[in-house]
């Protein structure tokens, strides 16, 4: 399993592209979310609408598992 920031991130090339496709100045906004390890679900519809773009398409069940059906984790456990 992936971590979901990580895999959508990873879907647009990197933190300054996702940035640039969702229209965000600056790309400290997506480095949050890789952080934290998940994407905000307001942010769902933009994602999509921006993905719409890429090769392939991003597909609305990407934000919840990858393209082979692997559900994502929300969140990364860091072990102590």
């Amino acid at each position: 399993m992936e971590v979901q920031a990580e895999y959508l991130i990873g879907r647009f090339g990197s933190i300054a592209e996702t940035a640039r496709a969702l229209g965000h100045r600056n790309p400290t906004t997506v480095q949050g979310w890789k952080e934290r390890g998940c994407v905000p679900a307001r942010q769902f519809q933009r994602l999509i609408e921006a993905g719409s773009s890429l090769h392939p398409p991003l597909e609305q069940r990407e934000y919840f598992e990858a393209l082979d059906g692997t559900p994502h984790l929300l969140r990364r456990e860091v072990a102590a």
